[in-house]
């Protein structure tokens, strides 16, 4: 299972249908962070849109609050693509590194 606000790929030891059919309805909260998402719901009640999610606005793994505050709206495939992108150019950082000149949208020669 990817995770791409913390950065994390987690193993699950189970075939896709067991953790579909029975952890998924069993450990809602454990696998789906579902109490964590019902209390963002609270502060955002419109519907999310297909292609939409909720995604931390600055990851956990570059430091992100795990809270509501750091919580948003986002393009499924926009969120993916830039976590993706952030966790890859900052896998082999030491915790700690400052990160600056950051460039949003440029193009590499």
């Amino acid at each position: 299972m990817l995770e791409p606000g913390a950065g994390e790929v987690l193993e699950i030891p189970l075939p896709f249908s067991e953790f579909h059919e029975g952890e998924l309805v069993e450990y809602a909260d454990e696998a789906l962070a579902k109490s964590f998402y019902e209390q963002w719901r609270a502060t955002d009640a419109a519907p999310l849109g297909f292609g939409e999610c909720v995604g931390y606005g600055v990851p956990l793994f570059l430091g992100g609050e795990d809270g509501l505050a750091n919580l948003g709206r986002c393009d499924i495939a926009m969120y993916w693509h830039i976590a993706g992108e952030l966790r890859r150019g900052t896998a082999e950082l030491a915790p700690g590194t400052t990160i600056g000149d950051i460039a949003i949208g440029a193009t590499h020669t």
